[in-house]
């Protein structure tokens, strides 16, 4: 289950990378599609909830600040709503997205230098 959540981990910091990057090249042809964030966003529920049984079986592995920083995630994901409306729903999507693959990557560091 560690390895599991560790290649998730990884693999949401390049989905999300994704997501921001087709968000603003898509743009105009409609966005990227909900089906992919929808996965994406589903994995990354997946991985969360994989941390929280890792974390309550183990929790002297890994630092709170792992923790923490996985768990922006989720705001950071909600943020899309109101960005849409001030940016526009490429942009918006292309912000939060990247906030999300940021914050993905510190968690993936803390863990990998830990």
């Amino acid at each position: 289950m560690v390895d599991a959540h560790g290649g998730l981990g990884e693999l949401l910091v390049v989905l999300y990378l994704a997501i921001a990057i087709l968000a603003i090249w898509l743009g105009r042809r409609g966005g990227v599609p909900a089906w992919f964030t929808g996965t994406v966003h589903a994995l990354l529920g997946v991985q969360i909830i994989m941390g929280i049984i890792l974390y309550i079986r183990h929790p002297h592995v890994m630092p709170v600040s792992h923790v923490i920083i996985a768990l922006l995630t989720l705001p950071a994901v909600g943020l899309a709503v109101p960005l849409r409306s001030r940016l526009g729903k490429p942009r918006g999507t292309a912000v939060s997205a990247g906030i999300v693959a940021v914050l993905a990557l510190i968690a993936v560091i803390i863990a990998k230098t830990r």
